[in-house]
């Protein structure tokens, strides 16, 4: 019985020794991965077809040698000094690759539609104030902030979308200048 014991107890001295290294590796080589992504470059493009849409393009940069399978990206988004929205993109669902190869950028392309209250606000500009990935690797599952640079962008198009969907649903009204350019224009068509 005392025999059993201390096998066991020799057993579990050895495997902590030779596994601390391994679990040190890890713990070293995940952290260096997180460090390594970054998001960059973000421009911004508005659309208006039956809603106002806003598109955001930006780069993640890979400075690491692991490629990282990406499995969830949530963006806080801000317009001025605070925060007005918050998407979560999957690579299954939204057009975003997921791979991210060692040492290379890939380009993420989302379309959203922002609530009423920023319309309201006719903001001009919007900027990523946090990003986090979620991420899994060789070395095992990752979920880690991202830094982000350079992630704010403007589009001059923006208010006057903003105003011809408030007016749209009624929570403006058409100046009169407009109304009577639109007349113009229908008179010419």
């Amino acid at each position: 019985m005392i025999g059993t014991v201390m096998e066991f107890i020799a057993g579990e001295i050895v495997m902590r020794i030779l596994i601390w290294p391994l679990s040190r590796l890890v713990k070293w080589r995940k952290s260096n991965i997180e460090k390594g992504i970054e998001i960059r470059s973000m421009k911004l493009n508005a659309q208006y077809d039956i809603y106002p849409q806003l598109a955001l393009h930006f780069t993640i940069v890979s400075h690491t040698t692991a490629n990282i399978q990406l499995k969830k990206m949530a963006l806080v988004l801000q317009s001025g000094q605070r925060e007005f929205m918050r998407i979560y993109a999957y690579p299954e669902l939204d057009s975003m690759p997921s791979v991210v190869k060692a040492n290379k950028s890939i380009t993420v392309n989302l379309k959203f539609n922002p609530p009423v209250e920023w319309w309201l606000e006719s903001r001009t500009n919007i900027g990523i104030q946090k990003a986090f990935l979620e991420a899994t690797s060789m070395w095992g599952r990752l979920e880690w902030p991202v830094t982000t640079l350079e992630c704010s962008a403007t589009d001059s198009r923006l208010i006057d979308i903003g105003n011809e969907y408030l007016c749209r649903i009624g929570l403006k009204k058409a100046k009169k200048r407009d109304v009577n350019s639109a007349n113009r224009q229908g008179r010419k068509g």
